[in-house]
């Protein structure tokens, strides 16, 4: 039984190391082209740049790198997926309890600051 875990955690292991060693590469190209001033870049390969205020993005074969001020939102396609019936138009909702755990906060916590969002925005529009 320890051996099949211990299996486990090497593919683990191996596919965390495939992982970042892409999201590593994808960074220095979104890098390099901001340096020399591209906001918008298309590769004959089919790969995709663009730079925002906030945000840059690089989108190649199964992956979407999006980084912001404040995050690195890594999107990829399991292998085995039909690319035809996948839907990018749909993005992951996360729940309360996720941005929480995100977070490092409770479930509550998220409640109680979107909450406290929507009364400041209502109070704007009464204005």
């Amino acid at each position: 039984m320890d051996e099949k875990k211990d299996e486990l955690a090497l593919v683990d292991i191996k596919k965390s190391e495939q992982i970042q060693d892409e999201i590593s590469k994808g960074k220095a190209i979104m890098d390099y082209l901001e340096d020399l001033g591209i906001k918008i870049a298309e590769f004959e390969n089919g790969t995709y740049f663009s730079k925002k205020k906030k945000s840059r993005s690089l989108s190649t074969r199964n992956i979407i790198l999006t980084e912001t001020e404040d995050e690195l939102i890594v999107r990829m396609v399991k292998s085995g997926t039909d690319m035809k019936k996948l839907n990018l138009n749909e993005p992951p909702k996360a729940t309360q309890k996720m941005l929480g755990a995100y977070n490092g906060v409770s479930q509550s916590t998220v409640s109680k600051n979107k909450d406290g969002k929507k009364e400041k925005a209502k109070k704007k529009k009464k204005k």
